[in-house]
């Protein structure tokens, strides 16, 4: 059997990536599966506060295998969730033929 890839994007919410990475690593078939992780960079009129952030959220996406595999795309500029979300689920989907995705949201 085939698994779809795993794509994930992630910004400035390091607690929110570890408890999505966490929960996703105990799934039976993380060892299994191929995860991209996608980070985008910080805003130009980003504060100290925000890249800190996002260097924090960076560490965590690094701290282990998750899955079976995973490939960190890291952007050094802002693309914004939209682009973001289609250039990197067209790349994995082209490669691939289909994918799971996870985003980063603000709660609601």
């Amino acid at each position: 059997m085939t698994l779809a890839p795993i794509v994930m994007f992630v910004y400035n919410r390091p607690q929110l990536a570890r408890q999505t990475l966490e929960c996703l690593a105990v799934n039976e078939l993380a060892s299994e599966s191929d995860l991209f992780i996608f980070s985008d960079g910080s805003k130009q009129n980003a504060t100290n506060s925000d890249c800190i952030k996002i260097e924090e959220t960076r560490k965590v996406i690094r701290e282990k295998e998750w899955c079976k595999t995973v490939t960190i795309i890291e952007s050094s500029v802002n693309k914004g969730l939209a682009t973001s979300v289609i250039e990197g689920v067209t790349e994995v989907v082209n490669k691939f033929g289909n994918v799971i995705v996870f985003l980063q949201t603000k709660p609601v």
